[in-house]
């Protein structure tokens, strides 16, 4: 290995190659726990071990932004441990479908297609072919990582099949934001060690080799980020990197227009990358390759102007728009770049900086999020050993009833109620330094009832899993991922910006839209219709049917159809708004309901 492994590593590695036992881990950020998980597979790979080892291990996180993180970094790893030569290391994501038979000897994969695979029913590959990777997963060792962040479907399915894959396959399941109750709980029932860092060793760990230890101080403040007032302050508290996250896009975007109109200045896209250069990005094999002379260039130029400067990053702007702001960040506040010079920028983003990104910033604002989350996000905050950081955390601002807007979390009783106890918690650490033990004590105030309700309903409702289980495996009902895996997707829609037409023979589907969900548009639609009325368009919305030709020979028809009535919303599967009922730039990313020239299109 590189470098002596920590002693919990070694606990890990003697739990799964010498006890056989399951692995429940629990680490603080920038511990090595993702090596953890890997290094008793290499250490296999290498050398001839006692008990037999699966050959090849499937790594799986909730989100494509991990994959593509862990696949660049471990790829650099086999190097390091000069097994380039032997061990093939990809990467399977909706977005980046490379490995979809899982041949690789380490696979990076969200956890979509790994479940989706065990369960005979892969995104990836044809119904005739699905048991290709019902034996690749049987057979690997599997890492399941940000466990607190997989869906509730997720969760349960695997809750249940662990059990019973428990002999035969090896596996870890891990994240840095484990509640007590979840960890005893299911040690208990998978018969797993259980390894959290001690204070002493996480102590250690952040210190060895004699660096300074990184520090965070916590502050709650009054009212929501999104007034006035807390844009000023975020300015007064801003030195060179900044970070805001917020719960929605809108809310995210709204900060934006705030800072700008408090004197910060936008980075300019729009002028500093031209549309045919971005056109070209889109089409580009070799992404990295591609987006390098870009961050190149818009550091020289931040570097050159007078900040502080302000960016907008959310799940609502175009992949190759988003891939470039990703790139220049992790450019910017990673652990290289942070040995140069440092532009004055400030970073308003939402939940897709909360995990995947090795960034750190001087300062974090947050909005209330369950504490698993928000710590999460303190993780882009001093990540760094020798670090002081300050994390500031904001209550939500009132919905339309006058209660905390909770969106996207608080949406039962139990998540209203995990939230709420996570501002009492942070509230009583108010200026105080949070470290791992005190993370570990908030997550445990915070979440220890929602996850004892998690777990009781997992053990209630195996019948049903089962069934699900049953009818996905023994007869690919694909239907049964909403299930099994995620509803989340059923929930959304995607909507083009698109001059969609009665009747086409033309497939819409290799356009790129946006996902929002049906509340998101339910919420807009009376606005859509005003304002299509107002400038006299003959429709605002429009919905996707897909029907079968005279006969069976001829293709199918495509037909849109006006969304007249909110019920039509929850029916449709694809959208499309009228082009001058929303709006897109780089800077701000989509808008529904905003109107504009109609310039832009999917």
């Amino acid at each position: 290995m590189p470098r002596t492994p920590y002693p919990y590593q070694r606990r890990v590695l003697h739990a799964l190659l010498e006890e056989q036992r399951p692995v429940l881990l629990q680490a603080p950020t920038g511990a090595g726990k993702t090596l953890a998980a890997l290094w008793p597979f290499l250490h296999a790979f290498r050398h001839d071990v006692q008990r037999p080892f699966p050959a090849q291990a499937i790594y799986s996180v909730p989100m494509r932004v991990l994959a593509n993180q862990f696949f660049a970094e471990y790829h650099a790893l086999t190097q390091a441990l000069q097994l380039r030569e032997h061990l093939q290391v990809t990467i399977q994501t909706g977005e980046t479908p490379l490995d979809p038979e899982f041949h690789g000897d380490v696979v990076f994969a969200t956890l979509d297609q790994t479940l989706s695979s065990l369960l005979g029913v892969p995104y990836s590959l044809s119904a005739a072919r699905a048991n290709l990777n019902v034996g690749a997963v049987l057979g690997s060792y599997l890492v399941f990582d940000e466990f607190h962040l997989f869906p509730y479907q997720a969760t349960r399915t695997l809750f249940h099949l662990l059990q019973h894959l428990r002999p035969v396959v090896p596996f870890v399941l891990m994240t840095a934001t484990f509640s007590r109750v979840m960890l005893e709980e299911l040690g208990a029932v998978l018969d797993a060690h259980v390894e959290v860092v001690p204070p002493a060793e996480a102590q250690a760990i952040a210190t060895r080799g004699g660096r300074p230890a990184k520090q965070r101080r916590f502050f709650t403040q009054a009212g929501p980020l999104v007034e006035p007032t807390a844009a000023r302050s975020l300015l007064e508290t801003h030195r060179r990197r900044t970070l805001a996250v917020l719960n929605t896009v809108g809310r995210a975007q709204l900060l934006y227009r705030t800072l700008v109109e408090a004197g910060a200045r936008p980075v300019p896209w729009t002028q500093w990358v031209a549309e045919d250069e971005w056109r070209r990005l889109a089409e580009a094999r070799d992404l990295d390759a591609a987006v390098q002379p870009l961050v190149a260039r818009v550091t020289e130029r931040l570097l050159d102007g007078r900040g502080p400067w302000v960016m907008l990053l959310h799940s609502r702007f175009l992949r190759a728009h988003r891939l470039v702001k990703e790139a220049l960040l992790r450019h910017l506040w990673g652990p290289e770049g942070l040995q140069g010079e440092q532009p004055s920028l400030i970073v308003v983003a939402t939940q897709v900086v909360e995990v995947g990104l090795d960034i750190s910033a001087e300062v974090l604002h947050t909005e209330l999020a369950p504490a698993a989350a928000v710590l999460q996000r303190a993780g882009r905050c001093a990540r760094y050993p020798g670090e002081q950081g300050e994390v500031y955390v904001y209550p939500v601002p009132p919905d339309q009833r006058g209660q905390p807007n909770y969106a996207p979390y608080g949406q039962s009783r139990i998540e209203r109620a995990t939230v709420e106890a996570s501002w009492q918690a942070l509230q009583a650490r108010h200026a105080a330094v949070v470290d791992f033990p005190q993370e570990q004590a908030i997550v445990d105030e915070a979440h220890a009832a929602q996850d004892r309700a998690l777990l009781n309903e997992l053990r209630e409702g195996a019948a049903r899993v089962w069934e699900f289980v049953a009818a996905s495996v023994l007869e690919g009902e694909r239907g049964a991922r909403r299930d099994l895996i995620r509803d989340d997707a059923w929930a959304n829609r995607t909507v083009l910006v698109y001059d969609a037409p009665d009747q086409t023979d033309e497939a819409p589907f290799g356009r790129e839209g946006f996902s929002l969900h049906v509340g998101t548009l339910t919420r807009a639609f009376p606005t859509l219709q005003e304002q299509a009325a107002t400038l006299g368009l003959d429709w605002a919305l429009r919905a996707l049917q897909v029907r079968q030709g005279p006969t069976d020979a001829d293709p199918p028809v495509y037909l849109w159809l006006d969304v007249a009535t909110p019920e039509d919303l929850a029916a449709a599967f694809l959208l499309a708004v009228h082009p001058r009922l929303a709006a897109y730039d780089p800077e701000l990313g989509f808008r529904l309901a905003e109107p504009s020239d109609g310039h832009f299109r999917s």
